[in-house]
């Protein structure tokens, strides 16, 4: 990945408010799909988990981005991954929630 490809594009993010600019969340998932999977992953998620994980970021930036003020002085990076992070603690959570139903539907024992 070059330098430059690390800056964000402010045009970029002002093009992907419009949801139906198809062209501009290509280039946006082109650009910011691979982040979203190193930041997964750097969480020591899995493969698997992580490539759904990105999924599910992407969907979360897809209904926010509209209602996101663009700032050049601003870290756009630094958004992306804390909406990576809280996704991952979500994910966690709702992991827990199940262990926890089945533990209690089943008992300790089957464990």
């Amino acid at each position: 990945m070059s330098q430059e490809s690390l800056h964000t594009r402010h045009t970029l993010l002002q093009k992907i408010c419009d949801r139906h600019d198809d062209q501009a969340w290509e280039d946006f998932v082109y650009y910011y799909e691979k982040y979203i999977y190193v930041v997964c992953r750097r969480i020591n998620l899995n493969h698997t988990e992580a490539e759904e994980l990105v999924q599910q970021v992407m969907i979360k930036l897809w209904k926010k981005i509209p209602e996101l003020k663009v700032d050049k002085n601003k870290r756009f990076r630094g958004w992306i991954c804390q909406v990576t992070r809280n996704t991952v603690i979500d994910h966690f959570r709702l992991l827990q929630r199940r262990e926890n139903r089945l533990e209690k539907a089943y008992g300790s024992e089957h464990w």
